[in-house]
């Protein structure tokens, strides 16, 4: 879900709310406008949870916020979910798949994958 949300945000050039390199302007015309897609995102965002996670954000300031407080919340190593990725990369065999739908079997499991790796946070 992440990524999805990333590549959406990417393609409507405001990736930067989440990133936190579209910040808010202190004041001017801009605060409004941003306001504006901030509200949007935001939405975009709840109703993209569930109706109980999405009471808790509601009250956030900045998409920012809900987007580090999601994270830090539910993005949490899943053992058994990575160990059946593994196993799945490890014993997936093209069998009667075209090239092409194997090797999106195969991409998809890594992507996945992907998703799980830790962060690194420098506190440099």
């Amino acid at each position: 879900m992440e990524q999805t949300m990333k590549l959406t945000l990417s393609g409507k050039n405001k990736i930067g709310f989440i990133t936190g390199t579209i910040e808010k302007p202190l004041e001017g015309s801009l605060q409004s406008a941003w306001r504006c897609n901030n509200d949007v995102i935001t939405s975009w965002i709840i109703n993209s949870v569930s109706k109980e996670i999405a009471v808790s954000l509601v009250y956030r300031g900045s998409v920012k916020e809900i987007w580090d407080e999601l994270k830090e919340r539910y993005h949490q190593s899943n053992g058994p979910h990575i160990y059946q990725l593994r196993k799945d990369l490890a014993t997936t065999t093209q069998g009667n798949l075209s090239v092409e739908v194997y090797y999106a079997k195969i991409t998809t499991i890594w992507q996945e994958l992907v998703e799980y790796r830790p962060t690194d946070k420098c506190t440099c």
